[in-house]
């Protein structure tokens, strides 16, 4: 990037739970952007948080939940608003009871299998389908 140019950052989770089915939510009608469109937890990075600190934090906003150690799946890159905008991706697994507890940000949850993220049984944000996918680490977990 160059220099000066302001750049955003976002972290998103594969979380799993005991059966090994990962966690989706459905953003409201209300969400600014991807109305009604199937995402996994996470979402901005606040200032001198660290993804971690802010995956953990969306986690407990959003589903009331806590995770165990985050492995770091890959990154990219994406535009929002004309702001660049850098997505780091994690795998974790769910600590605790699996007892979804949505804030307003979104209207249903599921658990699903790793082969549901990318098939039509839902519409998942499209780059996180593809990189799930493509993504050895989360074929190959346990």
């Amino acid at each position: 990037m160059p220099e000066g140019v302001k750049v955003g950052s976002s972290a998103k989770m594969f979380l799993r739970n005991g059966d090994g089915r990962v966690l989706v939510m459905l953003r409201s009608e209300t969400s600014k952007r991807f109305k009604l469109i199937w995402d996994l937890p996470g979402g901005k990075v606040d200032p001198r948080e660290s993804l971690e600190e802010a995956l953990r934090r969306e986690l407990s906003e959003e589903a009331g939940l806590a995770c165990g150690e985050l492995t770091e799946l890959g990154k990219r890159t994406f535009d929002i608003e004309g702001t660049p905008c850098i997505e780091t991706l994690y795998s974790a697994k769910l600590i605790g009871p699996p007892d979804v507890h949505l804030s307003d940000e979104h209207v249903e949850h599921r658990w699903i299998t790793i082969e549901s993220l990318f098939s039509e049984e839902i519409t998942l944000m499209p780059h996180l389908a593809e990189f799930a996918r493509d993504c050895k680490e989360l074929q190959n977990d346990d």
